[in-house]
């Protein structure tokens, strides 16, 4: 799956791994050795606080609404840190560090996946 951000012509991940069930919402980058780019889906829009717990590196993230629009952004979220995004998303984009700032994504952008098949 290519995530990409269609508002600035923008490439966010090559790849991704989509995890839309409650153990891969829970786990997400945790005991990874590297940030791989994933989208935590989930059945309707809500806030949703996010951790970093075990997680190895600093990542950026994307908090996108059920109209695919980015509703707002964490930049540099490092390990052992907390964050409660200002806003409910359906979509939650974990991507490596600097993603946002590579892909100039913005609050108000419209993201697309593109899909084939979905990984868990």
């Amino acid at each position: 799956m290519r995530i990409t951000n269609q508002t600035r012509r923008t490439i966010i991940a090559k790849s991704c791994v989509w995890l839309d069930t409650v153990f891969g919402h829970a786990r997400g980058l945790m005991f990874k050795p590297k940030v791989t780019p994933h989208v935590l889906a989930f059945a309707a829009e809500h806030v949703t606080s996010l951790h970093t717990f075990f997680v190895a590196e600093t990542i950026d993230i994307l908090f996108v609404n059920k109209n695919y629009l980015v509703c707002a952004l964490k930049e540099g979220l490092v390990p052992w840190s907390f964050y409660r995004p200002p806003c409910a998303a359906q979509y939650i984009i974990e991507v490596p560090a600097k993603t946002i700032q590579r892909s100039q994504t913005q609050v108000g952008d419209r993201i697309r996946v593109h899909s084939t098949h979905r990984t868990r």
